[in-house]
């Protein structure tokens, strides 16, 4: 009888043992799912661009063309971006142009034309009127989608240093999309220090700005 009663008992615990082993099978976890993280998008790095003299430029890649003709020229062309240059001779540089006026305007300074030339052209001015005329002074462009602040002061890097023996006169633009304008007003021409991102479709007298400067040339 207890041989009989061993024999049952085995019987059962095989039982419960098999039923445990397959609820146990059956409460698996999956694998874990590894989430894909998102890329980050890096900050563009801004560059430089600086033209001085008759006119004389240094790229953004660091090309070196000079321009010596007279006319109106894109220093840069981009989307929603037109910065023009006026070069004409003078006197002073034996008829070889050299940059007398530069306009800012397009889209991203919503549709606003700043205009700053040599000390004799007269004031800057903001779509035809003048500004900025106290010096040192300040003015705001009042822009609905960003800021834009012109600034007139006797501070700023000097783009050529042999124009170290005049009194600075300097119009700083702190403009959208990351563009910084610094225009050296002399007598009768201009010194001119550029600061931004790329912008799409770029191109212009200060270059392409594609890391090469080969193709930063005269030609249009």
């Amino acid at each position: 009888a207890l041989a009989l009663l061993s024999a049952a008992v085995l019987a059962v615990m095989s039982a419960m043992l098999t039923t445990t082993t397959t609820t146990l099978a059956q409460l698996e976890l999956p694998p874990l799912q590894h989430a894909t993280p998102l890329p980050l998008e890096a900050p563009k790095l801004k560059g430089e661009c600086t033209l001085w003299g008759d006119p004389h430029y240094k790229t953004f890649d660091g090309g070196r063309p000079s321009f010596y003709g007279e006319g109106e020229y894109y220093i840069i062309k981009a989307d929603g971006i037109r910065i023009q240059g006026r070069y004409m001779g003078t006197r002073y540089t034996a008829g070889l142009a050299a940059t007398r006026k530069v306009a800012v305007g397009g889209d991203f300074i919503e549709g606003h034309v700043i205009a700053v030339g040599a000390l004799e052209e007269g004031p800057v001015t903001v779509d035809g009127v003048p500004v900025l005329e106290e010096f040192p002074s300040s003015y705001d462009l009042r822009l609905q989608g960003g800021s834009g602040v012109i600034k007139y002061t006797a501070e700023g890097r000097l783009v050529d240093d042999a124009a170290s023996v005049w009194e600075k006169r300097v119009v700083h633009m702190e403009l959208p999309r990351g563009v910084y304008l610094e225009v050296f007003r002399w007598k009768n021409y201009l010194d001119l220090r550029i600061e931004m991102p790329p912008q799409p479709n770029q191109d212009g007298s200060c270059g392409n700005f594609n890391g090469r400067a080969s193709d930063d040339t005269t030609e249009a």
